[in-house]
């Protein structure tokens, strides 16, 4: 039964059996330091969220200058592809969250303009 599928593997070019898109860039430089080293005496839950919200509010803003709403950035695959196109493999649904809480006030608060 898996004979056939076997053959197939072996006559497909090794080439197209490993596409891959490539390493996304490196993390944003130009962010405040990891907790460690701003926040050396923090406990475990402070440096998580402050982690957190480092990478939140980039993500939120890149999201915002590409025409992102709260109410269209629902999506975990949304969110993924901001922070991927940012640098970064991965984000917890704690940092979703946070993105989304982020998107939502700098959208609505009545003093922060995003526009010049």
């Amino acid at each position: 039964m898996l004979q056939p599928l076997f053959r197939a593997l072996r006559r497909t070019p090794a080439a197209a059996a490993f596409l891959v898109a490539g390493r996304p860039p490196a993390p944003p430089t130009h962010l405040p330091p990891v907790a460690r080293t701003a926040l050396p005496t923090a406990t475990g839950e402070e440096a998580v969220s402050y982690n957190r919200a480092r990478k939140a509010l980039p993500i939120a803003l890149h999201m915002l200058q590409n025409g992102a709403t709260v109410g269209h950035a629902e999506t975990e695959q949304q969110i993924d592809a901001a922070a991927y196109a940012l640098g970064w493999d991965e984000i917890s649904d704690q940092t979703r969250a946070a993105v989304r809480a982020n998107l939502g006030v700098l959208e609505r608060h009545p003093d922060i303009s995003l526009r010049p």
